[in-house]
């Protein structure tokens, strides 16, 4: 409540001690005071502005920034200006003291554009409960906002991000594959490995425990056969800093069971500014089965494409299981009379193992004369 001053018009000391300690408060805090005295009607009649507060917006003192309410609301941004000063007769009419002025705006600055400010202010009231002085305090709150926005920003981001991992989830489920990471320091060395636990599944693990995040313990399990196309590849793919290299190679590797298993990995190496640090991404994908299918159909293709370009040579193609003939070629039954029904045809004759197929062997019979039989790989 408004305390009269002493009949001499001088202040008194608990006055005078109470506006020291707004000053040092406001000091401490770095902050600038405002007071807006007002008439019996509501309205403002004058103002008084800080010198903090005017060096706050790049001004010294009275001269540049005179006190009246039109040195601070000029500076307004044109998007603050009629919600801030509309705040404030709200304020100044409501003689129950519930209502607090506290506005978040921008102001034209002398040196540094526009900036953020927070005022919070209170009234001080007539016994009629009419406005006597509006005061309060203005704090930068720039740095704040910068703050804020840059902490909407990351959890925005996070949120792009969850949700692409989450698709990315999804898309390894889809196509049964599984992701892995190796993130680099700004030394160029590997600091963090990551296989997820759909990676580990398509091995025959389960977790953490059983297969670690190391570098060392994925590849103890690649067959000795693929290990140096398989690191060969991985380090061009690391070290390209053009962007163009893919990481994308086959290889086989010992799952849990104990069996080796055919494997596609692909991957790609993000980088930071520095063209050194940065997370190298991938995926695995199990192609066992669309492996031995495709040695199938090459050996399939490889037996039609034979007896096509060679209907008058001499072959015999037998079951490896019990030597019976599967395909005769003309020549042989032709000088021989022996057809496909024939159990074991040839006594004396050599194997030609064809790799990756438990079916077939192709035999061929050359130079045949009566009683004699010789043998020729294919």
């Amino acid at each position: 409540m408004y305390r009269e001053t002493n009949s001499k018009g001088n202040k008194s000391e608990e006055e005078l001690l109470t506006e020291y300690s707004y000053k040092a408060l406001h000091k401490l805090i770095k902050s600038g005071m405002w007071k807006m005295y007002c008439n019996r009607e509501f309205q403002i009649d004058r103002v008084e502005w800080s010198d903090d507060l005017r060096r706050m917006v790049g001004y010294k003192d009275k001269s540049d920034f005179p006190d009246l309410l039109e040195s601070w609301s000029d500076l307004l941004h044109p998007e603050d200006h009629a919600r801030v000063i509309n705040g404030i007769d709200p304020v100044l009419r409501d003689v129950t003291g519930n209502t607090i002025f506290d506005e978040e705006y921008r102001l034209n600055t002398r040196n540094q554009g526009y900036r953020w400010f927070r005022a919070t202010g209170d009234v001080s009231r007539r016994e009629d409960g009419t406005p006597l002085c509006f005061f309060g305090i203005f704090i930068d709150i720039t740095e704040q906002k910068e703050h804020d926005r840059l902490e909407l920003a990351r959890d925005e981001a996070l949120e792009k991000a969850n949700g692409a991992l989450t698709a990315m989830n999804v898309l390894h489920e889809t196509i049964g594959s599984g992701a892995w990471s190796n993130t680099f320091n700004e030394e160029g060395k590997s600091v963090a490995v990551e296989w997820s636990d759909a990676f580990r599944a398509l091995l025959g693990f389960k977790n953490e425990e059983d297969f670690p995040n190391q570098q060392d313990f994925f590849f103890s399990r690649v067959h000795p056969d693929d290990i140096r196309k398989l690191s060969d590849d991985y380090e061009k793919a690391l070290y390209d800093t053009s962007g163009k290299i893919v990481y994308d190679t086959e290889f086989r590797a010992q799952v849990k069971s104990g069996e080796y298993r055919w494997f596609r990995t692909t991957g790609r190496m993000t980088r930071k500014a520095n063209e050194k640090s940065g997370t190298f991404y991938g995926m695995l994908m199990d192609i066992d089965e669309k492996k031995k299918t495709d040695a199938e159909l090459l050996w399939r293709d490889t037996l039609a494409d034979i007896m096509t370009r060679n209907l008058d040579s001499v072959y015999v193609i037998l079951d490896k299981h019990n030597r019976n003939s599967v395909y005769v070629s003309p020549s042989i039954e032709h000088v021989f009379g022996i057809k496909k029904e024939t159990v074991q045809p040839l006594l004396a004759i050599q194997k030609i193992e064809q790799k990756g197929s438990d079916d077939f062997s192709i035999e061929e019979v050359v130079n045949l004369l009566p009683g004699q039989s010789q043998v020729k790989e294919c």
